[in-house]
């Protein structure tokens, strides 16, 4: 896994309009598409970036496309240079449809941008090798402060960053790590500029190395850029997207078969900032777990094992103050990396269970009121049916986890009578992967 870490990409360059209505310019005001806290909540926006792709003969990746609305969608990757661009394609309504990298004879490092005619869509990336499997979500907001929790640079582990800057202006950012031993020294990447339609690669694990827990904080300070991690240690590959800050954060999965989790909470401020854990068991209990005070700036690890609580959980963060949150996953050769949720909805899109065809898949369902909740989920294919339409109930206060693979989709569709919160997980051999929920409701 190695071959990939130490990969980069020189370039990526982005068109300009192409579908029948003509839509905003490519190169928007960053100041339009910069979105503050409360509007990036919700994904409205036409661009899914994907940071990360890979393909080679071992490992290759699949981009899991779904949308709400008939939409035409157009992906574009570089190549030597210059923009290598696909022919639109139609999706339709209530469609989602898996694409190799491979298929297009892209070698290496390609990440890619992915538009589409209308919206709500989402995009998500699903990669699979002889001993790897892994997915991520495709970010489709740009808030002003990314955090990326969950990393590590312990020794063998490597630790990448990739920033991504699809617009026309270089981007300016200043990057700031914490660790369990509080904020670590980036003096390389203070007002650092990535250059326009490019990407820059941060080998986190050569300039903070032998840390058993690092996060990172992006400030963008000119311009927009988009965060994608990875996490190898030689067998399986973390993949993970950056995420806002939060007061509150969901996590329905805790851990998954022999892969333990832990729950990864970051505090870039200035001032300590109390947090509170509140547990949620699948028989509909209701726990407190530690509480504490998130060092700022700092970075803590709590272990979520048998001895945190028993049977399947999950958990909700409270905290006075902006922090993020992720679950890491490591165990029996297998490796993940989730971001928790910063809100519930009535209406979940999840591109990437199926996406490739020899995992198994399962969802995690939280429903952390004080009622029972009625959710119907159904798998989403490229002709637009509706297949495995299902139905469940989620009570109150509890955790619940439903078998997610159906051959020939892509993506999940979920409806619930009231707010909850979702995630996924997946499974090949010892190799394990967690993706993340679109909120596209209420």
């Amino acid at each position: 896994m190695r071959r990939i870490v130490g990969l980069g990409l020189a370039a990526l360059l982005m068109a300009g309009a192409w579908v029948l209505e003509p839509p905003p310019a490519l190169d928007p005001d960053l100041a339009a598409v910069t979105t503050t806290a409360e509007e990036d909540l919700i994904s409205t926006s036409r661009f899914s970036h994907c940071s990360w792709a890979f393909a080679d003969g071992d490992v290759d990746t699949a981009f899991a496309l779904a949308a709400l609305a008939e939409v035409e969608y157009q992906l574009s990757f570089p190549a030597g240079g210059e923009l290598s661009q696909e022919e639109p394609q139609v999706l339709a309504s209530l469609g989602a449809v898996s694409i190799p990298l491979s298929s297009f004879r892209v070698q290496g490092e390609a990440p890619a941008i992915i538009e589409f005619s209308d919206g709500p869509s989402a995009v998500g990336v699903v990669a699979q090798g002889d001993t790897e499997l892994s997915a991520a979500t495709c970010p489709s907001s740009l808030p002003k402060v990314w955090s990326v929790p969950g990393g590590s640079t312990d020794d063998g582990v490597q630790f990448v960053m990739r920033l991504l800057n699809p617009f026309a202006e270089d981007a300016r950012v200043t990057i700031r790590g914490t660790s369990e031993l509080g904020s670590e020294a980036l003096p390389g990447f203070e007002n650092m500029t990535v250059p326009a339609r490019a990407s820059r690669t941060i080998l986190v694990h050569e300039e903070i190395p032998g840390r058993a827990t690092v996060s990172l904080t992006i400030e963008q300070i000119e311009g927009s850029v988009i965060p994608m991690a990875e996490l190898s240690d030689g067998t399986d590959l973390a993949v993970w997207p950056g995420v806002r800050q939060s007061e509150t954060w969901e996590l329905p999965l805790t851990g998954l078969g022999s892969a333990p989790g832990d729950l990864v909470l970051s505090n870039d401020a200035l001032v300590d900032v109390s947090y509170t854990i509140d547990i949620f068991g699948e028989d509909g209990s209701v726990t407190t777990g530690p509480s504490g005070s998130l060092p700022g700036p700092g970075t803590v690890r709590i272990p979520m094992d048998a001895t945190f609580a028993e049977g399947l959980f999950g958990v909700r963060v409270s905290a006075d103050g902006p922090i993020s949150a992720a679950l890491a996953l490591e165990g029996d050769g297998g490796r993940g990396v989730a971001v928790g949720l910063p809100t519930v909805s009535n209406r979940w899109l999840i591109p990437g269970p199926n996406a490739e065809p020899a995992a198994q898949y399962e969802m995690w369902l939280l429903n952390s009121g004080v009622d029972d909740v009625a959710v119907r989920y159904q798998y989403l294919d490229a002709a637009g049916d509706a297949v495995g339409v299902t139905e469940v109930v989620v009570p109150a206060t509890s955790v619940l986890s439903v078998p997610a693979t159906q051959a020939q989709t892509a993506a999940v569709l979920v409806d619930a009578s009231a707010p909850i919160s979702v995630t996924y997980s997946a499974s090949r051999g010892r190799a394990i992967a967690v993706g993340e929920a679109v909120r596209v409701g209420e």
